[in-house]
């Protein structure tokens, strides 16, 4: 289900509060000495909520503090941005990795201004590693240098390693 377009008015809404709220918090260790550039979102287990609450905060984050914002859906095993999105991505994270598509090729625009995403793509066999990776590592650097925050929704933590191996390479994790 699409959660796109939003229009800028719909940010003034009782549910976006609470993502305001969240993004005041983060705001904080954006401007620190070491700032937050890569920020991933997890949970303890599946279906309780982070891919929504992720999109969500994407969104304000692009929309209200202007910043060149990259939504990247590492839940390689349960992916669901793209379609959250309202489209169907091809190619996306895993085809990166892997060295199959272009950083282009892979980056979907959205209508948010300063919002892009990139999709999970192929799903692999093997997700923790690909996460393990040392192309994965190098990935997230470039990624950095093409964005102000790179933002991962992560699958949860629990049956799979997968948000503990992504933990290791980004500088800051959300626990829904």
């Amino acid at each position: 289900r699409s959660i796109i377009p939003i229009d800028k008015k719909d940010l003034d809404s009782p549910q976006a509060t609470e993502f305001y709220r969240l993004q005041t918090n983060v705001k904080f260790a954006l401007f620190s000495d070491e700032p937050i550039r890569t920020l991933m979102i997890t949970s303890s287990l599946p279906k309780e909520g982070k891919s929504m609450i992720i999109a969500y905060f994407a969104l304000v984050m692009a929309n209200v503090m202007n910043k060149k914002t990259l939504l990247v859906d590492a839940d390689m095993r349960h992916p669901s941005l793209d379609i959250q999105f309202g489209f169907k991505a091809d190619y996306g994270l895993t085809d990166l990795i892997v060295d199959s598509k272009s950083i282009d090729e892979c980056i979907h625009k959205t209508e948010v201004e300063n919002l892009n995403i990139l999709p999970c793509g192929t799903k692999p066999p093997n997700p923790a590693a690909l996460i393990a990776s040392q192309k994965f590592k190098d990935l997230i650097e470039k990624l950095k240098e093409r964005f102000d925050l790179v933002l991962f929704d992560s699958s949860p933590v629990y049956p799979v390693a997968d948000a503990s191996l992504l933990s290791a390479n980004v500088d800051a994790a959300i626990l829904v």
